[in-house]
């Protein structure tokens, strides 16, 4: 901006503009002529013309901020409406997830009754149907017996020994699966062993519901038919005697002498002066007695527990005057049998161990 003066040759200082005008407003171009008279000095006209000018930019940039909210505050709504959208979105990925949570609950549960299922399957795969090979007399047991899938693949020896229970088994008090106990402990009995030339024993394992005590009263009821006529009958309380008086009663066998009988207890010295034949029925803790009172296996029953059994120590209990030597005079004269019994299961009425 330049001007002339005939009172004052100085050239006023050069102004800027406000930053953003590349360009001045047209009205501030060029500005020439004097001095009015009575006016401001001229540099301070100018000065005031500008900040007018500027004055009048910040009106228009005000003005064209005004036109330029109204999209702004459009957009807002917008900004606005997205957070409930996000809300829903969130909702239904819950809803999603608790679905996938359900649907992974039942197809668990399915998983675990199919899981069940196949236990069951294996189970039944494990326990066969027990039936007699190759017993045909006597009617069925009453109550369903099984057997491991292992022993069922096992095939028991055709039997070669002939009973005589014929009677009992018309009579219906002995199934064909008691009558196959009997049958092949029998086959048992009759051979030795070829280490000591000693009978073979048969043991006797079935569970619950077999009737081991039927079993039991069976084999003597067959000992005594065969000839036989002495039986220890071993057990852990004296109360199962009435149990094993009852079996044998079930069976007919009632004319087999029990001893010793009702609350009686065993007598000192020879048995066979008081029990000629019959069975005897004692407990364990009396074979480790002595016949006049103590206890003569004391020092067994101390090694036992500590792990150590040997065979020395065994032989104190044959000393004379115990029971156990007792009782083996009794059996040894008249080649009898000895059936250690246990009762670590609960059978029904009929069937006690």
């Amino acid at each position: 901006i330049t001007t002339t003066s005939s009172s004052n040759n100085l050239l006023p200082a050069p102004l800027s503009l406000p930053a953003g005008f590349a360009t001045p407003p047209p009205q501030l171009v060029h500005l020439s002529g004097p001095v009015p008279d009575g006016s401001l000095p001229y540099q301070h006209q100018i000065q005031h013309q500008i900040q007018q000018q500027m004055q009048k930019i910040q009106q228009i940039q005000q003005i064209q901020q005004i036109q330029q909210q109204p999209q702004h505050i459009l957009q807002q709504p917008q900004h606005t409406l997205q957070q409930p959208q996000q809300i829903l979105d969130l909702q239904r990925r819950q809803q999603e997830l608790l679905k996938q949570r359900v649907l992974h609950e039942e197809q668990q549960q399915e998983a675990e009754i199919n899981l069940d299922d196949l236990e069951e399957v294996e189970e039944a795969d494990v326990y066969e149907q027990y039936r007699p090979a190759h017993i045909t007399e006597g009617l069925p047991h009453p109550d369903q017996i099984v057997e491991s899938a292992t022993l069922a693949s096992v095939i028991p020896p055709k039997p070669t020994y002939q009973h005589h229970l014929q009677d009992v088994l018309l009579a219906g008090t002995l199934s064909n699966a008691q009558l196959e106990t009997v049958i092949y402990s029998f086959m048992r009995f009759q051979t030795k062993l070829s280490a000591t030339g000693c009978r073979s024993g048969f043991f006797l394992g079935d569970g619950a519901g077999v009737g081991k005590g039927r079993q039991i009263a069976a084999v003597a009821l067959e000992f005594w038919r065969s000839g036989g006529r002495r039986i220890l009958w071993i057990s852990t309380s004296n109360d199962l005697r009435y149990d094993a008086r009852r079996d044998l009663e079930d069976l007919g066998a009632a004319n087999i002498p029990v001893f010793p009988k009702a609350k009686d207890s065993v007598p000192s010295g020879k048995l066979a002066l008081s029990y000629t034949a019959g069975i005897l029925f004692v407990t364990y803790s009396l074979l480790v007695s002595k016949t006049g009172g103590g206890n003569a296996g004391s020092s067994v029953i101390a090694a036992a527990k500590a792990g150590n059994y040997p065979g020395m120590a065994a032989k104190k209990l044959l000393v004379k005057g115990s029971r156990l030597s007792q009782i083996v005079e009794w059996l040894s004269y008249a080649d009898g049998i000895a059936v250690p019994d246990s009762d670590d299961d609960d059978d029904d009425d009929d069937d006690d161990d």
